[in-house]
């Protein structure tokens, strides 16, 4: 089976596909796309600034062609207890997009990214230093977007996310480069890098309409196992796509030193030949690089990952039934099932 045929058979998957056009309402699509264009006003508006250079970082930074997916998800989480958003959901829809942004920038720095989604990184463009301040000051205005909204649990919510960002960021960067990194960090890492964050995103709807503690939890479910499949097809991307579609160099996790799940489980295998250099030390001319490349596109670890990410599409979408009956069901299913079989 070649790597497209895995890919096709994992968007094909029958578990996972979405539900019929029919079950999904019109009017909540197009409230959904009018609260959207009302986040990236309000995105627009935190990128001004008095001074012109730091506006232009900002809006460089901020207008970098992201899918808004966690404001997505804030919104339509909120759409499962409201007909309408309010303020505070729009603003705290807006403070999630700031606060990634900063984290990202935070992350080319680590990474020495010179592109991200195809255009040059803060980071290389106008300087690491800049990067790091620009990341702070951004998450300082979703911070006060925040304490706007006046909840104790949602800024609770977003610092468990920023607790675990750094939580999970400084043990992917203590195992750079680890041959022997096991499934168990591999998961821990992105529960907290990814995850914790689709976690936060998915329980706003309940958090802001005080529902009930079950609720809650079934919100939270979802949006943890949702992020894990989402990250997971994210590493898988990264070894089966190339630059054009994902606005990256290909394999660029591994010349990073990052052992993502295809990786861990192809050199769990005995008779696997290890780089003699780290990871981190290959260029993508090296032979070693290609042959990597090459070994794992012909081997069981690419479907092996793929029924991974199956498992915790179908489990994030077990813990979203409890809400079958509300009107933004369909769509917030059509979109969780949609972004882990994307391919870019």
């Amino acid at each position: 089976m070649t790597v497209e045929d895995l890919k096709e058979d994992f968007r094909n998957t029958q578990s996972v596909t979405s539900p019929p056009i029919e079950t999904i309402s019109s009017e909540i699509e197009e409230t959904v796309s009018r609260g959207l264009v009302e986040v990236e006003k309000r995105i627009d508006t935190s990128s001004r600034h008095d001074n012109p250079t730091i506006m232009q970082y900002a809006q460089h930074a901020l207008k970098s062609g992201g899918k808004r997916i966690r404001s997505r998800f804030i919104l339509l989480s909120c759409l499962l207890f409201e007909d309408i958003f309010s303020d505070d959901a729009l603003d705290i829809a807006t403070a999630a997009e700031l606060f990634h942004t900063g984290t990202l920038l935070h992350d080319d720095v680590m990474d020495d990214a010179k592109l991200r989604r195809g255009r040059e990184t803060i980071s290389h463009k106008w300087g690491s230093k800049n990067a790091v301040i620009l990341g702070d000051f951004l998450s300082s205005r979703a911070f006060s977007l925040l304490l706007k909204v006046d909840s104790m649990r949602i800024i609770n919510a977003f610092v468990e996310v920023a607790h675990d960002l750094g939580e999970g960021a400084l043990t992917e960067e203590i195992h750079k480069d680890d041959m022997n990194l096991t499934e168990e960090t591999y998961f821990f890492i992105i529960k907290h890098k990814t995850a914790s964050f689709f976690r936060a995103c998915a329980s706003i709807g309940a958090i802001l309409s005080d529902r009930s503690d079950k609720e809650l939890e079934h919100l939270r479910e979802f949006g943890l196992n949702f992020g894990i499949a989402f990250q997971i097809t994210d590493d898988l991307m990264d070894v089966v796509s190339d630059e054009s579609t994902m606005g990256k160099p290909r394999g660029k996790d591994i010349l990073e030193g990052h052992l993502t799940l295809p990786l861990i489980r192809y050199f769990a295998e005995d008779n696997r030949a290890v780089p003699k250099r780290k990871l981190s030390e290959l260029t993508p001319s090296d032979i070693e690089f290609r042959n990597l490349l090459e070994g794992l596109n012909s081997d069981g670890s690419l479907s092996y990952s793929y029924q991974k990410a199956r498992d915790y599409t179908n489990q994030a979408l077990m813990s979203l039934e409890l809400f079958k009956n509300k009107a933004a069901y369909g769509l917030i299913k059509k979109m969780a099932a949609e972004l882990v079989h994307r391919k870019s």
